[in-house]
Formats: structure tokens, C-alpha cells, sequence
């Protein structure tokens, strides 16, 4: 059986055949759902939390519940976090004009000297 060629239906860089489709970047009704029904049990949670932990009364209940999590589970915390971590980091080069040059090396000086060292003895020679 050998394939047949298609016409492609949309064409890169034509116009949307739906110009008032959904925006980038939004997010669908699933995605929006479940956001808002983890806040809901967040918050829930916190409540609970609060009501047995007096020191996080002054705490938001999402935050008390957080709170609670981080210590006694730290590694399901951290977990967490990594998940709302960017994946990639875009850096912006050109903001290391000479001004900023100087300022990283008048840190990297003072730094050395809390070290007790000279600041080039701390970079390896090849």
C-alpha cells in the first residue's frame, strides 16, 4: 500500500481559519477547573490546619496548610515547588555592561577576602 499525498487543510503561515479561537497562552476549561478546585482544597486544608496549629492562625489558610506540608514532609514540598519551576531560563547577555562588570568584581573581591584568599587564587589554571 503505498501513501497518498494529502493536502495539508491549514497552510503555514495563513491566517487562522478561526481568528477568535482560543489566545495563546490561555488556559482550557479543564486546566482552569482544576486550578480552582486545588485552590478550594488548599484553602480547606488550611482551615483544618489552623483550627489545630494556633501559630498559623494569622497565616492565610492555603499558606498554613503549605506550611504544615513543608515540615513534616519536606520532600513532597520540594516536589511541589520543582513543579511550578520553569523548565528553561532565558538570560538576557547584554545586560553585562561594564558598570555591572565592576560591581561583580568588587563583590567577587570582597567575597574573597571573607574567604582569607586572593581573589585569583580561587580560579583553576589549566
Amino acid at each position: 500500500m503505498t501513501k497518498v499525498d494529502k493536502p495539508h487543510l491549514f497552510q503555514k503561515g495563513a491566517p487562522s481559519a478561526n481568528p477568535a479561537g482560543r489566545p495563546k497562552g490561555a488556559k482550557d476549561h479543564i486546566t482552569r477547573d482544576l486550578r480552582l478546585m486545588m485552590e478550594g482544597a488548599l484553602a480547606k486544608a488550611g482551615e483544618n490546619v489552623q483550627k489545630k496549629r494556633r501559630s498559623f492562625k494569622d497565616l492565610a489558610a492555603g499558606t498554613a496548610y503549605l506550611t504544615d506540608i513543608a515540615e513534616k514532609r519536606p520532600e513532597l514540598f520540594m516536589s511541589m515547588l520543582k513543579q511550578m519551576m520553569p523548565a528553561t531560563l532565558d538570560i538576557n547577555a547584554t545586560v553585562m555592561n561594564g558598570q555591572m562588570i565592576e560591581v561583580l568584581t568588587a563583590r567577587r573581591v570582597q567575597l574573597a577576602e571573607l574567604r582569607d584568599i586572593t581573589p585569583d587564587e580561587d580560579i583553576d589554571d589549566e
